[in-house]
C-alpha cells in the first residue's frame, strides 16, 4: 500500500466537489448507482473525490473533478475499511467500466492513521475479474468484488 497525504486545501476540494456532484444527482433525480444502498451518500461523493484527488496527486495527473473521469487512465474505487473488497461494477448487464480499463482500490481509513491520509491498495484490470473472480449477485448490486489480497502491488501500476 501507498499512503497520499492530502493537503486541507485538497480535502476542501474534495469536500466541495463531493456535495456538488450530491446535489447533482439529488437535482436530476438519479437514483443511487448500481445498486448502492443509499446509507451516507454524502460521505460516499465526499470520499470518492478524496480517493480520486490522492491517486491523481500521486501519479501528478490532472483531477477535474467531473464524474467519469477520475484520474487520468484510472478507474478510482473508494472503500472506508480495510477488510472492505474493491468492487467493479456492472452497469446495464454490460461490462464496466471497459476490459482493459485499470481500477485502483483507496482506502481512507485503517486503525492506525485516518484522513488527511489516504491509501492506494492496489489495482487490477477490469478484464482480470471476470477471468479469476465470480461475480457476486448476492450483494444487492451488480458486481464483481476483489479481496485486497488479490490486487496487483501499486508499485506495478502501468503508467
Amino acid at each position: 500500500m501507498i499512503k497520499v497525504e492530502l493537503t486541507i486545501a485538497e480535502l476542501w476540494i474534495a469536500s466541495i466537489m463531493g456535495s456538488v456532484r450530491r446535489v447533482s444527482a439529488i437535482q436530476r433525480g438519479a437514483p443511487d448507482s448500481r445498486g448502492y444502498d443509499g446509507k451516507d451518500p454524502w460521505t460516499v461523493d465526499v470520499l470518492g473525490c478524496a480517493a480520486e484527488i490522492a491517486v491523481a496527486k500521486k501519479y501528478n495527473l490532472y483531477w477535474n473533478g467531473r464524474w467519469g473521469s477520475d484520474a487520468g487512465p484510472y478507474e478510482v474505487k473508494a472503500k472506508r475499511e480495510q477488510g472492505h473488497r474493491l468492487i467493479i461494477p456492472l452497469k446495464d448487464h454490460k461490462e464496466y467500466p471497459g476490459d482493459d480499463k485499470v481500477c485502483v482500490s483507496v482506502m481512507s481509513r485503517n486503525p492506525v492513521l485516518k484522513p488527511p491520509f489516504l491509501w492506494l491498495v492496489g489495482w487490477v484490470r477490469a478484464g482480470e475479474v471476470k477471468e479469476s473472480w465470480i461475480y457476486d449477485g448476492d450483494q444487492g448490486r451488480p458486481a464483481y468484488f476483489v479481496p485486497n489480497e488479490e490486487l496487483h502491488n501499486m508499485e506495478t501500476l502501468p503508467r
